[in-house]
């Protein structure tokens, strides 16, 4: 099975997940390619907060976003506003080859939850036309403990 995660990091954190996200994927006998969103223009903290409430879709530094040769594309993002990162947003606007694709997503929060950031994920994947069979909220004010670890595989083992 060939899997991308595709993701969205800031502070690190997000990338930490796609990691260990992509580590277990291959552990299981996946094929994955691990990429990472850029942004054209890194913004400050209140900008970005702003960005992400009103849903902008950033524009992002030529990236893969063609996922027609992935049998299932993982993407990731951190918890702004209780929506996925404008940068993310951006990425999903110009991505292509989800038709009938199988999804997940994952997202990295700091307080509250990471539902709503999910479900819109979720529902701008679907709107290209993916299967999305799976989603996740990392609490990442917690120590990147086993506990946190074990989350991820439970997660990959639903996937492939």
């Amino acid at each position: 099975m060939k899997i991308l995660v595709i993701y969205y990091s800031q502070t690190g954190k997000t990338e930490r997940a796609a990691k260990e996200l992509a580590d277990i994927l291959k552990s299981r006998g996946a094929e994955v390619k691990q990429a990472r969103i850029e942004p054209e223009e890194e913004k400050d903290y209140h900008t970005n907060i702003t960005e992400a409430w009103k849903g902008v879709a950033a524009k992002i530094k030529l990236t893969l976003t063609d996922v027609l040769a992935y049998d299932l594309v993982c993407v990731g993002t951190p918890v702004w506003s209780s929506s996925p990162a404008p940068p993310v947003n951006g990425y999903l606007a110009t991505c292509s080859g989800l038709k009938s694709k199988k999804a997940a997503c994952f997202a990295t929060y700091g307080g509250g939850s990471a539902r709503s950031t999910l479900e819109k994920l979720r529902a701008q994947l679907e709107e290209k036309g993916a299967k999305v069979t799976g989603s996740l909220g990392i609490d990442s004010t917690r120590p990147f403990s086993d506990e946190v670890k074990d989350c991820i595989r439970d997660f990959a083992k639903n996937l492939c």
